[in-house]
């Protein structure tokens, strides 16, 4: 096994690990519940390509680019993390806006 899969397969454990506990605290509240899940596990597994070569969680590299490198252009990851949140989003709505008219139809 290569280091990197090691490393990723510990990254989707401890994404699928805090996705579970931020759906206990939001337990409550269904919809932000599902939708905050989802962001906790696209914002720790989309993968970003940071020397060419490897990847890396985009949050990671955004993280170390903005704090840790001097020089070093933090948007790209950014961009590919707001777009993957806008994905998230646009799809929990749809969801949540076809289970409003179907609990709505007679």
């Amino acid at each position: 096994m290569s280091g990197q899969l090691v490393a990723w397969c510990v990254i989707a454990i401890a994404a699928i690990g805090a996705a579970w506990l931020v759906s206990v605290v939001l337990r409550r509240r269904p919809f932000s519940r599902w939708v905050a899940a989802a962001l906790v596990l696209v914002w720790t597994a989309t993968p970003y390509r940071f020397d060419g070569e490897r990847f890396a969680p985009a949050l990671v590299v955004w993280l170390f680019r903005l704090l840790l490198e001097d020089g070093a252009n933090p948007r790209p990851p950014l961009a590919a993390l707001v777009l993957a949140t806008i994905g998230v989003l646009v799809v929990g709505l749809v969801i949540a806006g076809v289970s409003w008219l179907r609990r709505r139809a007679p």
